[in-house]
């Protein structure tokens, strides 16, 4: 079966300043973004020209919400591409797209960065974490990012906090517990409308929505257990349990029909309301055996 796997690594994520997954994998071939096509929010990544929204995964179990995922959890992105519905399951016709999150290790970390641009872009994310006691190791990460657009009426406001804790409960057990909570409080913006066989002549700060009226709001939380035991060098089985809550309320701003009249020309706007909610349960058994 023809199979490749490219990883994303976190000193390549900070020195292009990707800020999210989308902006990530940017580096990986064979890879194109959706624009909210068939109603779809948050990340939509196509995979070899397959649709790979039910194909995301965090720290090798599925994450198949609707939110934009951001960077500031994430240690580096695992990409397989290629047929691979024997080890994922049904759906992963193009490959699989696994997110390696931050851990709690006994290393001692200490870091915050800040960025600050054009469009009124301020972005601050903390990193903190080291060994407490001979068993017991802590991290957290934080994010807060609040930004304009060269487009009118447009911005981002999001924070999130990713708590870990690693627990070595024997020399060769250990449990880890994680959490991650973001908010995203954004505009959902279509751009520009086509008028007489390409994008309307006119400034393209244009915002055809309602400007009173910009609601798109994520909310994701999610909890993890992974518990790890090893019997040897060559063979250990590991047990994760997730419970994942999310939530999009949005209204979207649409443009129908250019009536064009020359000078006087008009375009139809019309709105839609959606609410999505989502809540997963899932419990994932991992048996491996290395064998040389």
């Amino acid at each position: 079966i023809p199979q490749s796997v490219s990883v994303v690594t976190e000193s390549l994520v900070k020195s292009q300043n990707a800020f999210n997954l989308r902006d990530a994998l940017k580096n990986v071939s064979g890879l194109t973004i959706s624009a909210a096509e068939g109603g779809r929010t948050g990340d939509s990544i196509n995979v070899r020209g397959f649709a790979a929204n039910s194909d995301f995964y965090l720290d090798g179990v599925k994450d198949n919400g609707q939110y934009v995922r951001d960077s500031f959890f994430l240690d580096h992105v695992e990409v397989l591409k290629g047929p691979s519905s024997v080890l994922f399951g049904r759906g992963t016709t193009g490959g699989v797209i696994n997110v390696i999150s931050k851990k709690a290790s006994a290393e001692v970390i200490g870091e915050a960065d800040f960025t600050y641009g054009s469009h009124d872009f301020f972005r601050g994310t903390v990193d903190v974490g080291g060994a407490v006691t001979d068993f017991l190791n802590l991290r957290l990460n934080t994010l807060y990012q609040d930004s304009g657009s060269f487009r009118d009426f447009n911005f981002i406001d999001r924070w999130g906090f990713a708590p870990s804790i690693g627990i070595t409960l024997t020399p060769d057990t250990k449990l880890s517990l994680q959490l991650l909570h973001q908010k995203e409080d954004s505009v959902f913006d279509y751009g520009l409308p086509l008028f007489r066989g390409k994008p309307a002549d006119v400034p393209r700060t244009t915002f055809y929505g309602f400007s009173g009226d910009r609601l798109q709001e994520y909310t994701t939380t999610f909890a993890t257990a992974t518990l790890d035991h090893r019997f040897s060098s060559d063979l250990s089985i590991r047990n994760t349990f997730r419970y994942g809550d999310y939530e999009r309320r949005y209204r979207t701003h649409l443009f129908g029909t250019v009536t064009d009249t020359g000078r006087t020309s008009t375009v139809t706007r019309n709105q839609h309301l959606r609410l999505g909610t989502q809540e997963n349960f899932y419990n994932q058994t991992d048996l491996v055996w290395k064998t040389s």
